[in-house]
């Protein structure tokens, strides 16, 4: 394939995209229930993402990472197994019913069988490891969906995505994979919004860590740096709706958001630590990627966010067409405050929201007391993430 870098680093981005796609579609045939980008935690508020969990009629999980590179990658595929390992590592083997590696590509006999050997690991833990190359997911997509496909290439899977036999599925809900919680119905919707003050708004901001200098060490190379902020700006905006919250703004590598409470306060403490957990854990995993794409060494930090609680004035309004809003409170200030005090891969929050939200979380601590600009000295609160 006679492409250049920048090139064949773009279209393995959407190649890999459109593949957990199709794969997606496919779980949902093979197991019914199925959560995406799940993010598992481990001692010392350690996380890991994976692709997919999905879940059994024995009510255990079926753990599922993909990967779609143009040809057998030692490097990449062994990283996809760690990543499994980590994961598991995380939840009780009682509640694992099996690991799956799915692949894009063929894979030789030799290479499958030395593959499989690294799943020794899992099968010691007492569940099974299978790997799922192209021609193996090929017979599946034809037997559960009666599509047909040559190869995973590009135009191969655009293809059968648009298929008549592909049911739009719903967005996929949020969901942390040890509470089950999830976020639909506690939270105002963004086509809600009325010009009015809200209580109980909780302000989120995070910024991506190193982002200048992961722009500066890539020169000239632009392609590369849409390429990766384009998948950033995605997939962090869907992670924050899927959440339920509301999206305000992306500010170059920042974002804020918010999440407005209805009524209860009751398990709003686990969406937002799942959505700042999938945030920071999609933030390193893109970092990772940039970082093989370069010469340079920059340091991988991941993510820093920052939460306030308080009232929030918005005002809404229509912008070509399209629904728009404006916010204005205190709490928005603090928040950003927090997040520029933040360490990376750490949520920041202030001491109503702790109070309010995570009184009963102790994986917090106390770093009081925190002076903000222009603010002053507040009582404040932070939890690490990795």
């Amino acid at each position: 394939m006679a492409k250049d870098k920048q090139t064949n680093y773009r279209e393995s981005l959407f190649r890999g995209q459109l593949f957990e796609d199709l794969l997606y579609n496919l779980l949902q045939k093979e197991y019914g229930k199925v959560y995406r980008n799940v993010i598992t935690y481990g001692s010392g508020a350690k996380s890991t993402e994976i692709d997919f969990a999905a879940t059994t009629q024995s009510d255990k999980y079926v753990l599922i990472e993909s990967k779609a590179p143009y040809t057998y990658n030692t490097s990449t595929i062994r990283k996809a197994v760690e990543q499994l390992k980590s994961a598991v590592d995380h939840i009780p083997d009682t509640k694992i019913d099996r690991v799956i590696l799915a692949l894009a590509s063929e894979l030789p006999a030799s290479l499958m069988e030395n593959l499989l050997a690294e799943g020794e690991y899992f099968r010691n833990k007492g569940f099974a490891f299978e790997v799922w190359d192209s021609s193996h997911i090929r017979s599946l997509l034809k037997k559960d969906l009666g599509i047909e496909v040559e190869s995973f290439s590009i135009e191969e899977m655009e293809k059968a995505l648009s298929s008549e036999n592909i049911q739009e599925l719903p967005p996929h809900e949020a969901v942390n994979l040890h509470t089950h919680e999830k976020s639909n119905g506690r939270f105002i919707a963004r086509s809600e919004l009325e010009s009015k003050e809200y209580k109980n708004v909780i302000v989120v901001t995070a910024d991506f860590c190193s982002y200048s200098k992961f722009v500066n060490a890539s020169g000239s190379d632009n392609d590369l740096v849409i390429s990766v902020m384009s998948r950033f700006y995605e997939e962090v905006s869907k992670t924050i709706h899927e959440h339920g919250a509301v999206l305000d703004k992306f500010m170059g590598d920042g974002v804020l958001f918010y999440w407005i409470v209805r009524e209860s306060f009751d398990g709003v403490a686990e969406v937002i630590d799942s959505c700042v957990g999938r945030l920071i854990g999609l933030s390193l995993k893109l970092a990772e990627e940039w970082q093989e794409q370069i010469d340079p060494f920059v340091e991988i930090k991941g993510m820093r966010c920052g939460g306030a609680i308080g009232e929030v004035l918005f005002i809404t309004e229509k912008l070509s067409g399209a629904d728009s809003f404006h916010a204005i409170g205190d709490c928005i200030n603090v928040a950003a405050r927090l997040q520029a005090k933040a360490l990376p891969n750490n949520l920041a929050i202030s001491n109503v929201i702790k109070t309010k939200i995570f009184k009963d979380d102790n994986s917090f601590e106390d770093i009081s007391p925190l002076e903000l600009k222009n603010i002053g000295q507040i009582k404040a609160w932070k939890k690490s993430y990795r």
